[in-house]
């Protein structure tokens, strides 16, 4: 699972769905982009979902669905209700390539129930599948907007991924490399115990890169040294990048003097070679 996939797993759950639907999307600014979500939906689930969709409805409107959610699933063959991809999900992945599916339709089996109460609940039912379709498309719509978001902090102009400078003896290549989380990865790299942390920060202007540091003897182009930093975390003005990007020019530096002492001590045991 890809950190924005753990991110959308995370905010479904806060939205009422079970954790481990399938998740895919397609977040490149093109025509047909978004996140979809796919699985079944328990009966636990549909009572969750209830209630966050009703916030202001009463304890008696609550206990009202639980008891036809539970009568339905006890009194009918296949009452699973279930996000399935439509034709539209063999192309792209957002908010209208996902379709609702239960198989009840709109004709509960409701024979055992008392009369009066029949169309109450048949109500109920058919307003939560209507409030369900429009909630998911909802939810969907409100995730690609976030991943748009985490994708976007995480963008470094190519002009701003790479310094030279030239000191007395050296070249100096400093480079920048953004870590895109879309990418296989776990947000413990990043030294964040929680992937929601992880990209609140990045929503909120921290930077995620690897840095790598390349010394050349200037005037003949021979790499001398290279020294670099992954998971290197910063905040988006911090041109210092925390104080990595000094320590790494030291380091490298250090590193290319070392070499070019062994290399002068080994040419002064070097014989010149004699031809007769």
């Amino acid at each position: 699972m890809t950190i924005l996939q753990d991110y959308f797993d995370n905010k479904l759950v806060e939205a009422g769905f079970p954790s481990g639907l399938k998740i895919e999307y397609s977040l490149s600014h093109c025509q047909g982009d978004g996140m979809a979500f796919y699985g079944d939906l328990a009966l636990d689930d549909l009572v969750r979902l209830f209630n966050k969709m009703n916030t202001s409805v009463s304890d008696k409107e609550q206990r009202r669905f639980q008891f036809l959610v539970e009568y339905t699933v006890d009194n009918t063959l296949d009452a699973t209700v279930s996000i399935r991809r439509n034709h539209w999900g063999y192309h792209y992945s957002h908010y209208n390539s996902m379709s609702l599916e239960y198989p009840i339709g709109k004709y509960l089996q409701l024979s055992n129930i008392r009369s009066k109460d029949r169309p109450i609940l048949q109500n109920m039912w058919d307003t939560f599948i209507e409030q369900l379709e429009q909630y998911i498309k909802d939810t969907s719509q409100e995730l690609e907007a976030l991943g748009y978001q985490i994708i976007d902090s995480t963008y470094i102009e190519p002009s701003a991924t790479k310094e030279e400078f030239n000191t007395k003896n050296y070249r100096i290549e400093f480079k920048i490399e953004p870590i895109q989380f879309y990418a296989n990865w776990c947000a413990e790299e990043f030294g964040y115990e929680d992937v929601n942390e992880l990209c609140n920060a990045a929503m909120n202007g921290k930077k995620f890169v690897d840095l790598t540091v390349i010394i050349y003897q200037k005037e003949l182009g021979i790499k001398m040294s290279e020294s670099s930093l992954g998971y290197c975390s910063y905040g988006d003005r911090d041109k210092s990048y925390a104080g990595n990007k000094r320590y790494l020019i030291h380091e490298a530096i250090r590193e290319a003097r070392s070499f070019a002492q062994l290399a002068s001590k080994a040419a002064q045991h070097l014989r010149p070679i004699t031809i007769n």
